[in-house]
């Protein structure tokens, strides 16, 4: 499980769920229903995704299961 995201604003809708955070310069994670970034393999829409086991996006590399990952982090069929 990767990191939790809280929310620290008193309006619930401020915590947006199954969204991208972070930057370019300081890498990707994506949040998932309980507010952890998603580890491991993860699908969005028709593109497969790969996140550390601190949930933090692997890009333009190999997955440690051997798959490559392009510069959006998205599987290269």
């Amino acid at each position: 499980m990767g990191r939790k995201y809280e929310k620290h604003d008193d309006d619930p809708a401020a915590f947006c769920l199954y969204k991208w955070k972070g930057s370019d310069s300081a890498g990707w994670s994506y949040l998932n229903a309980d507010g952890y970034a998603a580890t491991g393999w993860f699908e969005i829409g028709d593109q497969w995704y790969f996140s550390d086991e601190n949930g933090s996006l692997l890009t333009n590399t190999v997955t440690p299961d051997g798959y490559r990952v392009d510069g959006s982090g998205a599987w290269v069929h």
